[in-house]
């Protein structure tokens, strides 16, 4: 086995047990905290995720191109990166108790979970930062392992506070039983790292962090703006914490199509970035090509088979929620076909553009939700993230025609005829609800094709 497939594979099992552990404990989650509990944390997660974009000033996205640009003394910009980054998020947690009195106001939460957010925020920067670093220095066995250790430590201390809690607080043990385990990670995560070269701040280094990891903090923000804005609004445009929780669950579960989208996207990105640089365009049609038919066929069995995988791991009362995974499973696939933009802008260096277009995409999605909510509540907040999706390819892809890039090998009309399969799946779902084996039918029959055509070609790109 390739160096790469292994890469493949061992990313393919770490989401696989991350995602697993995700599925199997829903439905135990979502029995024990109540579908408006299960909303409740929805939300303090949401503030998590969106207060993380600040913590470190996104300065791992320097990671990955200066993997290349500083490939003699890389250990010493790694370091001396991470201390910068822990520096400012430091200064982000002091300032942001300075100011709690605003801060518990914007958030909506009492001061206690404030503090829990923006240290769980703290700690998910470190991650990230080791991650990327496992990531681009094709570390992908550790990286698994680090990732799944992760998962069965937040998910089982979770579940055994849940347990403890009263019923109005166990969004509260669901939360401190992901900052607990993931606190003590970053802790151990940074000494690892910075122990590998011992330095200091220095100023090359900080000053390319900051150019490239400024922009991805409001790309960050953007994205994520665009990910849980539609809960946060849906709060407070006074929809039900019951609805709310069953779009968060259906929302998580389509969301299994983001994971793998990511894990083939890190799998993806080192080995072609060394491609690029060798100018190896044979191999990088080829390979672009597989991409495309492996992430549609993905794509396609998902929503052939999600409808009773959703009733399986769900109690009865969230099954209403069903009808919008159609609509989030698109926007996964604009996300797909964006991410061959994007990553050929961090490549170049033109992380401006990249956050302008996830800015505007997040902006008309705020507008969106404000418009669709009131009236279709659930069903108007997905379509409203599959709108501002579509608007993220459509300026990329206005950017790369308009900077002449084609060298790097992007063709949409690649996309036409698996777009007609998406829709097809997506006609599937609904035609044939009631008609399971059917449709079971054939996303086994597609699985079967996409696993011989990879074992004859010996690779999964």
């Amino acid at each position: 086995m390739g160096r790469e497939n292994k890469t493949a594979f061992y990313n393919f099992i770490s989401t696989l047990v991350v995602q697993g552990v995700t599925f199997i404990t829903i439905p135990i989650f979502t029995s024990e905290m109540g579908s408006a509990q299960y909303g409740v944390y929805s939300i303090v997660y949401s503030w998590v995720v969106i207060i993380a974009c600040f913590m470190g000033a996104k300065v791992d996205a320097s990671i990955g191109i200066g993997r290349y640009d500083f490939k003699d003394d890389y250990f010493d910009f790694r370091s001396s990166v991470l201390l910068l980054g822990t520096i400012i998020g430091f200064f982000f947690v002091v300032l942001s108790v300075i100011f709690k009195k605003y801060i518990c106001e914007i958030i909506g939460f009492e001061y206690y979970t404030v503090l829990l957010i923006l240290f769980t925020a703290f700690g998910q920067f470190i991650i990230n930062f080791t991650q990327s670093a496992l990531i681009y220095e094709k570390r992908a066995g550790l990286n698994m392992i680090y990732s799944i250790s992760l998962a069965f430590s937040t998910t089982g201390l979770s579940l055994i506070l849940i347990r403890f809690s009263e019923l109005q607080y166990r969004y509260l043990g669901r939360m401190v039983g992901i900052a607990i385990p993931t606190i003590l990670f970053a802790f151990i995560s940074w000494i690892y790292i910075f122990r590998k070269k011992i330095t200091f701040i220095k100023s090359k280094y900080s000053k390319y962090a900051i150019r490239l990891g400024m922009p991805i903090v409001f790309h960050a923000l953007s994205l994520n703006v665009l990910t849980q804005s539609d809960r946060i609004m849906m709060n407070k445009m006074r929809v039900s914490d019951n609805e709310i929780g069953i779009y968060s669950v259906y929302y998580s579960l389509t969301m299994i199509l983001s994971v793998v989208l990511n894990a083939l996207n890190v799998t993806w990105c080192p080995y072609y970035y060394d491609d690029l640089l060798e100018n190896n365009k044979e191999k990088l049609v080829s390979k672009y090509n597989n991409y495309i038919q492996l992430f549609t066929i993905l794509t396609v069995g998902f929503l052939l088979v999600i409808r009773e995988v959703g009733k399986l791991v769900t109690d009865k009362e969230y099954w209403a929620g069903l009808e919008i995974i159609p609509i989030l499973a698109v926007s996964v696939y604009f996300t797909f076909m964006y991410q061959f933009l994007i990553n050929i802008e961090f490549f170049l260096k033109r992380n401006k553009l990249i956050a302008t277009g996830t800015v505007l995409a997040a902006f008309l999605n705020i507008i969106l939700n404000y418009v669709l909510i009131p009236d279709m509540r659930i069903y108007g907040a997905s379509v409203a993230t599959a709108m501002a999706y579509f608007l993220l390819l459509v300026f990329h892809f206005l950017i790369f025609k308009l900077t002449n890039t084609n060298f790097y090998y992007f063709d949409i009309k690649k996309f036409m005829f698996p777009i007609l399969c998406i829709f097809y799946s997506i006609f599937c779902f609904y035609y044939f609800r009631e008609m399971w084996i059917v449709r079971w039918i054939m996303a086994i029959l597609i699985g079967c094709y996409e696993i011989i055509i990879m074992c004859r070609r010996k690779s999964i790109f």
